[in-house]
């Protein structure tokens, strides 16, 4: 387990903020998003450690604690280099962003998932199979678009991970499903992910049952966590609901995903 400090940076949260700045920069061409974008870069390259043990292993931590392996962790921050490279054409974060997307893929189990982690030292994986497969796929996704290559087994990890998402992790009516085998509580910030996910790879390949299950996530997220104030509950437990309305776990998540299907059906 990692105990941080407050105000801990970590790969994930400033993953998340360069996504944002790479979006604010493309919509209004501004520098300073671009410079902070960068910023973000130092940071990842110089205060997290990255592992590296040989041509097919690549790893940046998940926070400036101690070194270690945290799979989607690990692509935020790989990510936000790719994010850089488009815009700057630095070979050096096109390299690193290729080689920890490569680590990633090697773990994909035979049926599409991953677990969350691995120890450096013994490799032994931390199973947990939840919302942060919507992650590695969006990263996986993004990464590959940045610095333009779709190899085949990229794609194949993209759509073997993502039927494996789609399948298993939510339910026919569209609940996603807490962490396999468990099925509750149904989490808003995994109901909004699996509508994020999906937007993702329908705009990508125009796939029908990613249309199909963007549209089924968003409308039980409405209808089943959705206050009367417009905000978002917390988690849907079989039994009752959690009606805490937090605003960076959940509402801000739903509020993305409601945009971009917005923006998707423009």
């Amino acid at each position: 387990e990692k105990y941080l400090p407050a105000w801990s940076p970590t790969a994930v949260v400033s993953g998340f903020v360069a996504q944002g700045l790479d979006a604010y920069y493309r919509t209004y061409g501004d520098p300073r998003a671009l410079d902070a974008l960068e910023q973000v870069c130092v940071f990842i390259s110089e205060a997290l450690a990255h592992t590296e043990k040989d041509n097919d292993f690549y790893a940046i931590s998940y926070s400036t604690v101690k070194p270690d392996f945290c799979y989607n962790a690990s692509l935020l921050a790989a990510q936000t280099y790719a994010l850089a490279y488009a815009h700057t054409g630095q070979q050096t974060y096109a390299s690193i962003a290729r080689k920890a997307l490569h680590t990633v893929l090697s773990r994909q189990k035979s049926d599409g998932s991953w677990n969350y982690s691995e120890d450096l030292h013994t490799r032994k994986q931390r199973v947990q199979i939840d919302f942060h497969q919507g992650f590695l796929l969006d990263s996986i996704l993004k990464i590959s678009q940045c610095i333009g290559e779709f190899p085949e087994k990229v794609e194949r990890g993209l759509q073997d991970g993502f039927e494996f998402y789609r399948e298993c992790q939510f339910d026919v009516s569209g609940r996603a499903k807490w962490r396999l085998p468990t099925e509750y509580p149904a989490d808003i910030h995994h109901q909004a992910q699996g509508v994020l996910t999906a937007i993702r790879f329908h705009n990508y390949n125009e796939n029908r049952r990613a249309n199909a299950m963007a549209k089924s996530v968003l409308t039980y997220a409405i209808d089943h966590f959705q206050s009367s104030r417009g905000g978002f509950f917390y988690r849907k437990h079989r039994f009752f609901t959690d009606r805490t309305e937090y605003m960076r776990w959940g509402n801000a998540w739903m509020f993305l995903a409601l945009a971009a299907a917005l923006g998707s059906s423009e």
